[in-house]
């Protein structure tokens, strides 16, 4: 598994990309978050991946608001992770409308040069680079094809940005309750109250990867009243126990090198 990280150009709608290979029925964590990911099997068991079983036909998930555990169909996924903000720009329809929704995303995003992506994939460490070149080229021309970002957008990432979810802020300045709730509904497809659970998780999972063993004191530290707070959160948004979360390479991955710019710390 390797994620490899949008150019600066691009970082505002897009996170990443991130290639991996697993084995038929092996579990992969898919823990709550507010991304669209956009996976495509390079190759595979006929149809894997696919909902209609055409060859590399993308697949588009939006928002997840609880944490799950899924069987891999087995094969190479490119798996591409935007903001979720991007998909009002790509569809029209607020983010909430793909909330813990999996769907054909060919109409929304277009042709895809799979047989690139595949011939790519396939070779040794150069043949990767070149595969992340096109990938996000490719992500240029959907971004410049997309709508321009509304200036309601444009003001709710600026407060997103400046929100202190871990200091006990119940809203931005300058926003009521229920207009902010409902600009998370739009622009990211989850509640503030998710995005404030969410938080608290990837903290006390940094916490975990730098000092293990220390349940206790992380979850304090991460905002929990106590360990099993700590150990309920994990199981609903993560979709397993905390012991055995640790050592799934998928959720490391999400919790830290894939999480929003407002995770981060």
């Amino acid at each position: 598994r390797a994620f490899v990280p949008a150019p600066p150009a691009l970082s505002a709608d897009m996170l990443g990309r991130v290639l991996q290979r697993t084995e038929a029925g092996a579990p992969v964590v898919v823990p709550a978050h507010a991304l669209a990911m956009c996976v495509v099997v390079l190759d595979g068991p006929p149809g894997a991946g696919q909902i209609d079983g055409a060859a590399g036909r993308p697949i588009l998930t939006g928002s997840a608001t609880r944490g799950q555990v899924i069987e891999s169909p087995g094969g190479l996924t490119l798996s591409l992770l935007w903001r979720a903000s991007m998909l009002p720009r790509l569809s029209g329809e607020p983010a909430r409308a793909f909330t813990d929704r999996v769907i054909d995303a060919a109409d929304l995003l277009g042709p895809l040069p799979v047989a690139r992506w595949q011939a790519c994939a396939q070779g040794g460490p150069h043949r990767h680079t070149l595969l992340m070149q096109q990938v996000f080229d490719w992500a240029r021309r959907v971004r410049a094809g997309a709508a321009p970002s509304r200036a309601h957008a444009a003001r709710f990432a600026q407060a997103l940005a400046a929100w202190r979810l871990q200091a006990g802020e119940a809203v931005p300045a300058g926003w009521s309750e229920r207009q902010w709730q409902r600009a998370c509904r739009d622009e990211l497809g989850v509640h503030p109250g998710l995005l404030r659970r969410l938080a608290r998780l990837h903290a006390s999972v940094r916490a975990q990867s730098r000092q293990p063993g220390r349940w206790a004191g992380h979850a304090l530290e991460a905002g929990f009243s106590d360990q099993a707070h700590l150990a309920r959160e994990y199981r609903d948004l993560a979709g397993l126990a905390p012991t055995r979360g640790h050592g799934q390479a998928g959720l490391q991955l999400s919790a830290q090198a894939l999480a929003p710019r407002f995770f981060a710390g």
